[in-house]
């Protein structure tokens, strides 16, 4: 079955929404995409989505937003090249013979001093929320599925009963084909002119008999049933 589902969870900083579709298939195909924060627990999402999917192409996407405070910047100072500055400023100065007035706030302005990080995010610090998000989209992938199979069902159903009402019209009307074949037989005689056969004619009943052997439709029928059942 087709179907579509959307779930999302803030917590931690951070919004997570996920989106699921799925196509037709045989077996149950999963295809995930997931931003790099969570990679850690992408398995055990994969995982769930089986446990709810048993057929069909699940395309999926797992979206993550930080907010401000979870995606702050953070300075780390660069002890070596602090070092090195004043070490090479302190040369330069007494080359010059030039006070050695150096201060921190300007040596923490060269560049290569401060260098800006981002922090590691776990990616298992968003396991509740994600399976939250992907237990929505879940939900409301499979509310769609069924709707779409009730109403392949009842569709089907129709058609079915159609079907069977064929059927028995098919079976109601065979033994009248076999007297339809005897009277065109007949009739192509008298065209022919050729005399016509008496109802005890031995070759006139061959040919019934050979003709009845061929049209019988008896396990065509029977066979036909049983897949009604």
């Amino acid at each position: 079955m087709t179907g579509y589902g959307r779930g999302e969870c803030a917590a931690k900083g951070a919004h997570i929404t996920v989106e699921l579709n799925t196509v037709n298939r045989k077996q149950a195909e999963v295809s995930l995409g997931i931003p790099p924060e969570l990679e850690s627990i992408e398995s055990e999402l994969r995982d769930m989505i089986l446990a709810s999917v048993s057929r069909g192409r699940v395309n999926g996407r797992v979206a993550l937003q930080h907010s401000g405070a979870s995606r702050a910047v953070s300075n780390a100072v660069n002890e070596g090249q602090a070092r090195a500055y004043r070490r090479e400023l302190v040369k330069l100065a007494k080359s010059l013979k030039m006070p050695d007035n150096l201060s921190l706030e300007t040596l923490l302005r060269l560049p290569g001093v401060l260098e800006p990080s981002e922090p590691t995010l776990d990616g298992k610090a968003f396991r509740a929320p994600a399976k939250r998000a992907l237990g929505q989209a879940l939900e409301a992938l499979q509310a769609m599925r069924e709707k779409e199979g009730a109403n392949l069902g009842r569709d089907l159903a129709k058609r079915l009963a159609g079907l069977r009402r064929v059927a028995k019209r098919v079976a109601r009307r065979a033994p009248a084909v076999l007297k339809q074949h005897r009277e065109r037989l007949i009739e192509r005689l008298n065209n022919a002119n050729v005399e016509t056969p008496g109802a005890d004619d031995e070759r006139l009943l061959r040919e019934m008999v050979y003709y009845t052997d061929r049209m019988d439709i008896t396990e065509e029928l029977t066979r036909l049933d049983s897949h009604f059942a």
